[in-house]
């Protein structure tokens, strides 16, 4: 059974639990063709812990994760980051976020705070387009401390779950799927990463705290079987 490292990534220190905090005007952008001029066309700052591996090992990953105090910035956001870099930047980094051709392809998969409310978010960035969508957390889950994600190779895609719910009551709910996660793979490409995440864009500097959130759980299940990467 392979033995993943966690690497942290535009942050330095190691935390058990697994603990990751955005101060404000902080996100992983790919938006070149954004009109909005206080948008950078790409940025990679966010703090994030990841695993690296060739995308042909991945079978699925999950993790669970909530806030220590809660959301409370409009577009406050955390889960899994899934990267695919590209051979000219293998390595981005908040220093290093890529230009166009350079950028890593990114999916965002977690929750979302937006007008009051968190729902489940999907933000997909890749060779120049992005797309964002959100989806409603079932009504009957909403008060659940904590949030439960899947990503699951799907062919050359990559499958989306929320996970609700313990034991013989658990209930999986597919979110989304996006189409290019692997296609065209090489055994020359750079490893994907499997990362988490979090985000507190806030650019109008609402807050002065930080948004602070814990993961546990955090599996990788690749070709030889499921190793639990978060301890």
């Amino acid at each position: 059974m392979a033995k993943y490292q966690v690497v942290p990534v535009n942050h330095q220190e190691w935390s058990n639990p697994l603990t990751l905090t955005s101060i404000n005007n902080v996100d992983v952008l790919g938006v070149p063709l954004s009109s909005d001029p206080s948008l950078p066309a790409y940025s990679f700052k966010s703090a994030m812990s990841r695993v690296a591996l060739p995308s042909t090992h991945l079978k699925r990953a999950t993790v669970s994760f909530r806030p220590t105090e809660g959301y409370s910035c409009e577009w406050d956001q955390a889960g899994f980051l899934f990267v695919r870099p590209k051979a000219e930047l293998p390595e981005p980094s908040a220093e290093h976020p890529g230009s166009s051709g350079t950028a890593p392809s990114f999916i965002k998969i977690g929750i979302e705070f937006w007008e009051g409310k968190i729902y489940h978010m999907i933000c997909s960035s890749h060779e120049d387009l992005t797309d964002w969508s959100l989806h409603a957390i079932p009504e009957a889950y909403e008060n659940e401390k904590d949030i439960t994600m899947e990503i699951s190779r799907f062919g050359d895609r990559l499958a989306i779950h929320a996970i609700y719910g313990q034991g013989p009551h658990t209930v999986k709910r597919m979110i989304r799927i996006v189409p290019w996660c692997f296609v065209n793979e090489s055994k020359d490409d750079p490893d994907i990463w499997v990362a988490v995440y979090v985000s507190r864009p806030d650019a109008a500097r609402t807050t002065t705290k930080p948004l602070v959130v814990q993961f546990h759980d955090f599996e990788i299940e690749d070709l030889d079987g499921v190793t639990r990467v978060d301890r």
